[in-house]
C-alpha cells in the first residue's frame, strides 16, 4: 500500500496493518500506474476535528476533496487562483439523517501538526458511507476505488425514486452530454456523472432496468436540480441506482508547504519519511531532532513515525540557509536512517560531518546523510 499526503500544510500519514508507505508528491516522481492504482480503496476517514464538526468523514484527493455532512455532500476544488466549493443538496429528504461509516478499515490516518497537543492520530477508515432512509425507503451509499467514487441508491420494495431530488448549489451549468452523462461546471473546472444504471435482483442475476439522469427546475426557487428516470421494473423487489461520480480520490496532497517525497519502513513496521518543507520550527512538529531548526526557506526533513501511525518517534530538519530537498530514504536493520537529497547550502550553514565530501560544489549539490536511531544527530553528511 502507498499513501502519504500533504494536507493543509502538514504531512498526513496512512497507516495499514501496521505497514507505513507513501505515493510519491512530486512531480519528477509519478503515482502509481496501471491496474493496482486503479484498484485500490476509497478510505472515507472519519472527522474528529481535523475539519469544523458539521463534517462527519471526508475523502482527501489531488485536486477535490469531499465532505459528508448531514445536509449533503461539499466538493472543495482546488483551483490554480483560489478553491472553490460546491454542494450537492438532497431536495425533500429527511433532514434529522446523519451520515454513518460502514465496514471498518485497518488503515487510520494521523495528522502531526505543530506542537503534540495539535495531533490528530488513529483517525478510524471505513469503505463505505451510508445515509440510511434519506428519502422514504431509500438509501444513499458511497463507495468506491481510488480513481472513481461510486453511489448508489437502493430502493426498498414499494418505494418511490422519484422522490430522489438532488441539486448542485456553487456550479455555474448544470447539464446532459450527449452519451448521457451529467456534466457539472464551476468557475474552477467541473467533474462529470457518468451515466446512470440501474438493476435488481432476480433469481441470482442482475436484470438491468433503463434509467437516465432528469433534470428539472428547482421547485419554489432558482436553479436546475436532477433526479432519475426509471423505466419499467418490479416494485415488489429491492431496486438499484447506480450512478459513477468521475472524480479522482487518491491520496496525494493538497498543500505546497511540506511535502513528503520519499518513504522508508523497518521490520517493526516504523515509517521514515523526508521531503521538503516551508515551515519553520515554531509550527513544524519538531521532536528530538537531528535539527530542531529551520534555517532557510526550503528545508529537508526527515521523521519517524511509529508503527502505529499515532506518533512521531522524531522530527527534525537537515537543512542550510538555501534551499534542501530530501528526495530519497532508506533504513538499515539498526534504525539508521540513509537520506539522500539536493542542496544550495554550502558547508558555512549545512551540516557536514566526516563525509564524503565536505567542501560544496557549485550552485547544486547532491548530498547524502546518515541519521543515528535515535534521531538525535547525524554519524555523517556531505556532498
Amino acid at each position: 500500500m502507498k499513501v502519504i499526503s500533504t494536507v493543509f500544510g502538514w504531512v498526513a500519514v496512512l497507516c495499514l496493518s501496521g505497514v507505513l508507505a507513501c505515493q510519491d508528491t512530486q512531480p519528477v516522481n509519478p503515482p502509481l500506474h496501471g491496474s493496482a492504482f486503479g484498484k485500490l480503496p476509497v478510505y472515507f476517514v472519519e472527522n474528529r476535528g481535523v475539519y469544523p464538526d458539521e463534517v462527519k468523514f471526508y475523502v482527501q484527493g489531488a485536486d477535490k476533496t469531499l465532505f459528508f455532512t448531514q445536509g449533503g455532500i461539499t466538493f472543495r476544488l482546488k483551483g490554480k487562483d483560489m478553491d472553490w466549493a460546491v454542494q450537492l443538496e438532497f431536495g425533500g429528504a429527511n433532514p434529522d439523517v446523519e451520515p454513518r461509516g460502514e465496514n471498518k478499515q485497518q488503515a487510520v490516518f494521523s495528522y502531526f501538526k505543530g506542537p503534540e497537543k495539535d495531533w490528530k492520530t488513529g483517525l478510524p477508515t471505513f469503505a463505505r458511507v451510508v445515509y440510511e432512509n434519506l428519502w422514504p425507503g431509500i438509501d444513499l451509499v458511497y463507495r468506491g476505488s481510488v480513481n472513481k467514487l461510486k453511489y448508489e441508491f437502493q430502493v426498498a420494495p414499494g418505494a418511490d425514486p422519484s422522490r430522489i431530488r438532488l441539486r448542485y448549489l456553487g456550479s455555474t451549468s448544470l447539464a446532459l452530454t450527449m452519451e448521457g452523462a451529467l456534466q457539472v461546471e464551476t468557475p474552477e473546472g467541473g467533474f462529470e456523472d457518468a451515466p446512470p444504471v440501474a438493476w435488481q435482483e432476480i433469481e441470482g442475476k442482475r436484470a438491468p432496468v433503463e434509467m437516465a439522469f432528469r433534470l428539472d427546475p428547482v421547485r419554489g426557487g432558482e436553479g436546475t436540480e436532477f433526479g432519475f428516470r426509471v423505466g419499467d421494473y418490479d416494485r415488489t423487489r429491492p431496486l438499484v441506482l447506480d450512478p459513477t461520480l468521475l472524480v479522482y480520490c487518491g491520496y496525494i496532497g493538497g498543500s505546497n508547504y511540506d511535502i513528503g517525497i520519499s518513504i522508508a519502513v523497518d521490520s517493526a513496521g516504523n515509517a521514515y519519511v523526508t521531503g521538503v518543507t516551508q515551515s519553520d520550527h515554531q509550527t513544524f512538529p519538531v521532536r528530538v531532532g537531528p535539527d530542531l531548526t529551520h534555517k532557510g526557506v526550503e528545508a529537508a526533513f526527515v521523521a519517524k513515525v511509529n508503527a502505529q501511525g499515532t506518533g512521531l518517534v522524531y522530527c527534525g530538519y537537515i537543512c542550510g540557509t538555501g534551499n534542501d530537498f530530501g528526495y530519497g530514504i532508506a533504513v538499515d536493520g539498526v534504525g539508521n536512517a540513509y537520506v539522500t537529497g539536493m542542496t544550495g547550502s554550502d558547508r558555512q550553514t549545512f551540516p557536514v560531518n566526516v563525509g564524503p565530501d565536505l567542501t560544496y560544489n557549485g550552485r547544486v549539490d547532491a548530498f547524502v546523510a546518515k541519521v543515528n536511531a535515535q534521531g538525535t544527530g547525524l554519524v555523517y553528511c556531505g556532498y
